[in-house]
């Protein structure tokens, strides 16, 4: 009981992160730092997408962007279990499902609309 009081008396959080979770200040990633990596990972991943749409003749737009992403999503997926130590096919196949699952509900609802961009 004496160590929990010694140790909780000057900052019970620090520490209670230290010694049951195991986590110091330097684990702590900077706001700023996951803020810009977000905007450069989004403006990197975009680039992409946005050459599919731009470059293809205008009847091939939808369809070689439609193959972009998945491709893009795929590399994401992969680059993503990379990082966090897991299994690369089963996170890519997850994140490009997930991708085809939006894209095509994207896709037959902006053509229910009569808003697909298809020329």
């Amino acid at each position: 009981m004496t160590v929990a009081v010694e140790l909780t008396r000057n900052d019970a959080l620090g520490a209670h992160l230290d010694v049951e979770l195991g986590i110091t200040e330097d684990d702590v990633v900077s706001p700023w730092h996951a803020a810009f990596a977000s905007a450069a990972a989004f403006t990197v991943g975009g680039i992409l997408p946005l050459l599919a749409i731009l470059l293809p003749p205008p009847g091939a737009r939808v369809p070689v962007t439609f193959v972009a992403v998945l491709l893009a999503l795929a590399l994401t997926g992969s680059v993503g279990a990379r990082i966090g130590g897991s299994p690369k096919r089963r996170a890519a196949a997850r994140v490009v499902v997930g991708g085809f699952v939006a894209l095509l509900a994207t896709f037959l609802i902006g053509n229910l609309l009569g808003a697909t961009g298809v020329v």
